[in-house]
């Protein structure tokens, strides 16, 4: 759930501030913009030396954001070594639509939404690629997604992803291979055409990989099988609460609250009961095939409190996919 507040419009101008979400301890806020005016809504900032009266440190500067939209406020937002290479979100947003034109992708349709934490420090930028979507026979089609991660806190690098994003239900899907990753630690570091043929190599790729979700779908399993793989696999690495979660998405096709009564510990993850407190969109309940499977899992991972643990259980989404796969 996003919403405005004054705390939002002091700091982060135009966008709205979601209420779950946190990067790391900070709040989140978001925008949807189009393509051509994603430059126009990332703040700029600014290193000076991490200084007091006449003493400065001799290892670390700050980085400030300037001001930015109607805030003429400049925000201190981080202390970073003076080897820091401060690469700046508009800096790397124009290297990627860049390499979107000169790649020959049609942009009239696409549609983006910028994600920040507090002050901008952090952000990600989701690109959809209209003209490459996929209906894998459910009738809920899947769209490719670029997504572009940025921050000038020294917290992580530059880096470009491909992967599939299913439109019914907003659940995106890891990439599939290592390979739908680029990176770089500093602007500088990227050739002119490397983000070019990184997209014209990756979006075929990634057009031959739906190949793997056919053969999910035409991989069928029960609910017995469900529970043995809900107990083994997703309770052993996330937990009770969510592989009961997953497994009543399955059956039910429902997510809701965990109820344990006191007294009776946590016992079978098929024996707990969750309330149905929202209708998961396309969940294909009650679940037969491991496509379907998988969805549930990325409902759950999606809705993790924290951008680190969406991004970490999303990747264990697919490993424990291809474990349901075996017994499949």
């Amino acid at each position: 759930m996003f919403t405005l507040s004054n705390h939002s419009e002091i700091k982060m101008i135009g966008y709205e501030i979601s209420d779950t979400t946190r990067w790391g301890r900070l709040p989140v806020y978001r925008r949807d913009v189009s393509l051509a005016d994603v430059p126009n809504f990332l703040p700029m900032f600014s290193r000076q030396p991490f200084a007091n009266d006449n003493y400065e440190n001799d290892f670390l500067d700050v980085i400030s954001r300037e001001p930015f939209g109607s805030d003429e406020g400049r925000y201190p937002i981080a202390t970073v070594s003076k080897k820091y290479t401060l690469v700046q979100h508009r800096g790397v947003t124009d290297e990627l639509l860049d390499a979107i034109h000169a790649a020959g992708l049609n942009t009239e349709n696409m549609s983006a939404r910028v994600t920040m934490s507090e002050y901008g420090a952090r952000m990600s930028l989701d690109i959809m690629l209209p003209d490459f979507t996929y209906d894998p026979g459910d009738g809920y089609p899947l769209s490719l997604r670029l997504r572009l991660r940025n921050s000038v806190d020294g917290m992580s690098s530059f880096g470009v992803s491909i992967s599939w994003f299913r439109l019914v239900c907003k659940n995106g899907m890891t990439r599939l291979t290592h390979e739908d990753a680029y990176s770089a630690v500093h602007i500088g570091d990227i050739e002119p055409n490397e983000l070019r043929n990184f997209l014209l190599t990756r979006i075929p790729a990634n057009i031959k990989q739906l190949e793997l979700f056919r053969s999910w779908i035409d991989s069928p399993v029960d609910q017995v099988k469900l529970e043995s793989w809900a107990e083994a696999e997703v309770r052993s690495r996330w937990g009770h609460t969510a592989a009961a979660r997953v497994l009543n998405i399955c059956r039910t096709g429902y997510d809701g609250r965990v109820e344990i009564k006191r007294g009776e510990g946590e016992g079978p993850v098929a024996a707990l009961q969750v309330s149905s407190d929202i209708k998961v969109p396309g969940s294909g309940a009650p679940v037969a095939n491991v496509y379907h499977a998988y969805q549930a899992l990325t409902w759950i991972s999606e809705r993790r409190r924290r951008i680190e643990d969406q991004d970490g259980w999303g990747a264990q989404a697919l490993d424990m996919t291809r474990q349901l796969l075996l017994c499949a």
